[in-house]
C-alpha cells in the first residue's frame, strides 16, 4: 500500500483502547437487514475469530464478468503501480457495473449488511488489487485512511470488509491473504495499531505514516500476528468476511511460487459501513473528519 499522510504529532485517541463496542453488533433481524445469508454458527465464527470465508456464492456468469472487469483494471493506464503491488485502483465500481452490482446486490454485500445488523450501509470504498512476484505487497495491518477513510476511534466505527479472490489461490504458492483470526480483539492489539500508525517525518518534509511496516517498527508484534497466521486455498469468487480491525498481510509468494505463477493474481475489496457513519478526507495532507457523509451518492446503498 502507497504511503499516506498523516496529521502532524500523535494522534491522543489512539490512548484509547479499542474495546468491543467497535466491533459489529448483529442483529438477527431479516426485517431490518434484509436476506440473511450467514448462518448463526457463521455469525458466532465472524464474533469470535473476525472473519468468516464463504466460497462460491457468486452466480457463475456474474464472475465471468467480475473477472474480466478485473482483467481491464490490471491493464488500465490509472491506478497505482508501485514497488507494493502491480496495481492498486479505487472507486472501480464508478465504472464497471458488474463490480456496483457485486458491492450492492450481491450475497457477500448482504452478509456485510447482515453482520453490520442495520438497514442501512454503505459501500465505503471498493479497491482492486493485482500482486506480482516482484511486489513485496504489505506487512501486518488494518487499512488506514487511504484504504478506510473512517475515523478510527468514532462510536460508529464498526465495519466490515469483504475480500474477493479473482485468481486460484494455493496456500504452498502464497500470493494471496494472510490474515490473524482473532487479533481483533487480543489485548495487545491497540499497542500494535499505534506502531503503525506513528506518524514519520520522509525526506521531503511530509508526514506519513507506514501502514506496512510492522516488521521493521516491532519485530515483537510483528511475531505475534505471525503466530496468529492462518492462509487459505481459494478459488475465484471465494471471499473473506473480516471485521474492520482483524488484521491482515499479503501472503508473499514462496519460492515454488515464483516459479510457477507467471501471471497477477487478482483480488477485490469492499469496505462496508452504517450510512450513519463519519468518514475522513484528506486537506493539504492532513486527515479531516467530515460528519455523516456517507449517504452521498458516492458511497452507494446494499440493496
Amino acid at each position: 500500500k502507497s504511503v499516506v499522510a498523516a496529521p502532524q504529532g500523535p494522534d491522543p485517541r489512539m490512548k484509547i483502547a479499542i474495546s468491543l463496542r467497535l466491533l459489529p453488533i448483529v442483529v438477527m433481524s431479516q426485517s431490518a437487514v434484509g436476506s440473511l445469508v450467514l448462518s448463526a454458527g457463521e455469525v458466532a465464527h465472524f464474533q469470535h475469530h473476525g472473519f468468516v470465508l464463504l466460497r462460491q456464492k457468486v452466480p457463475k456468469e456474474d464472475l465471468a464478468r467480475l473477472i474480466l472487469a478485473a482483467e481491464r483494471c490490471s491493464e488500465a493506464r490509472d491506478g497505482i503501480s508501485g514497488p507494493f503491488y502491480h496495481k492498486i485502483s479505487f472507486s472501480d465500481l464508478e465504472r464497471e457495473e458488474i463490480m456496483r452490482k457485486i458491492a450492492t446486490s450481491s450475497m457477500l454485500a448482504h452478509a456485510a449488511k447482515q453482520l453490520l445488523g442495520c438497514s442501512d450501509v454503505r459501500v465505503l470504498r471498493d479497491a482492486f488489487l493485482a500482486y506480482t512476484k516482484d511486489g513485496s505487497g504489505c506487512g501486518w495491518h488494518v487499512d488506514d485512511p487511504h484504504f478506510w477513510p473512517s475515523p478510527e476511534f468514532a462510536d460508529d466505527a464498526a465495519g466490515v470488509n469483504v475480500w474477493i479472490a479473482l485468481s486460484p489461490l494455493r496456500k504452498h504458492l502464497g500470493g494471496g491473504l494472510a490474515i490473524a483470526p482473532t487479533s481483533h480483539r487480543v489485548p495487545w492489539m491497540p499497542e500494535a495499531l499505534k506502531k503503525i500508525r506513528q506518524p514519520v517525518v520522509l525526506p521531503d518534509g511530509r508526514v506519513a505514516q507506514r501502514t506496512c511496516g510492522l516488521a521493521e517498527l516491532s519485530p515483537e508484534y510483528n511475531e505475534k500476528f505471525e503466530q496468529l497466521k492462518e492462509t487459505f486455498d481459494m478459488e475465484p469468487g471465494d471471499a473473506l468476511i473480516m471485521a474492520r480491525y482483524l488484521w491482515h498481510r499479503t501472503d508473499l509468494f514462496t519460492e515454488e511460487g515464483k516459479k510457477q505463477v507467471h501471471e497477477p493474481l487478482l483480488r477485490y475489496s469492499l469496505r462496508y459501513m452504517p450510512g450513519t457513519s463519519k468518514r475522513v478526507q484528506f486537506v493539504n495532507g492532513v486527515v479531516e473528519e467530515t460528519a455523516n457523509t456517507l449517504a452521498a451518492d458516492k458511497f452507494p446503498m446494499v440493496q
